[in-house]
C-alpha cells in the first residue's frame, strides 16, 4: 500500500539503510524501481549488491558441484536451473536444450541452482554435493547454494559493508 511506501520513503530519508532480501535475482526486481533502499540481498543470501550494483559479495556454487547435479539431472531425469543475475536459464528437459548450461556457468557467476524434483532425489543430490544445501519453498523443486548461504548471513555481509 501507498502507506508503506511512505513509510520506507520517510525511514530512508532519516538515514536508515533499508536492505531488501529475496530468493530472485537483484536484476529481476524491477517492481522495486520506485521504493528507495540501499541494498539488495538476492538468490537467498548468495549475491549481495548495492542499489547502483556495486557487489558486496558473491556465494558462487563451484563448477565441480554444478557439473555433478548436472549429471545427476540427467540420470534421474528431472531439470536443473541456473540463477544468475543475467536472468534464470533451465534445462528444457525432455525438449532439447534452450541454453548450453555448462557455457554459461562458465560465462558469468552462478550463486543458486534450482532441481525441479522430489525429496528423495534431492537428498540423493545433497549426498553427492555436501558443498551445497537446500531451500526447498515449493513441493515441486528446491534451491541449492553454497552450504551456509542464508538471507540472514547476506544481511550480516551487507550491514558489515555500511
Amino acid at each position: 500500500p501507498q502507506s508503506a511506501v511512505e513509510a520506507l520513503r520517510q525511514a530512508h530519508a532519516s538515514g536508515i539503510k533499508i536492505i531488501i532480501a529475496t530468493g530472485r535475482p537483484y536484476t529481476d526486481l524491477h517492481e522495486l524501481e520506485g521504493l528507495p533502499f540501499d541494498a539488495i540481498v538476492a538468490l537467498n543470501g548468495a549475491a549481495c549488491v548495492l542499489r547502483d550494483g556495486t557487489p558486496v559479495s558473491c556465494n558462487q556454487i563451484p563448477f565441480d558441484d554444478f557439473m555433478e547435479v548436472k549429471e545427476m539431472a540427467d540420470k534421474y531425469d528431472f531439470v536443473l536451473g541456473i540463477e544468475t543475475n543475467d536472468l534464470a536459464q533451465l534445462v528444457a528437459h525432455p525438449i532439447p536444450l534452450v541454453v548450453d548450461l555448462e557455457q554459461k556457468f562458465k560465462e558469468t557467476p552462478c550463486c543458486q541452482m534450482c532441481i525441479y524434483c522430489d525429496e528423495q532425489v534431492e537428498r540423493e543430490v545433497l549426498r553427492r554435493v555436501p558443498g551445497l544445501s537446500p531451500s526447498r519453498w515449493n513441493p515441486l523443486f528446491t534451491d541449492l547454494n553454497v552450504a551456509g548461504t542464508s538471507k540472514a548471513a547476506g544481511i550480516e555481509r551487507v550491514c558489515s559493508y555500511y
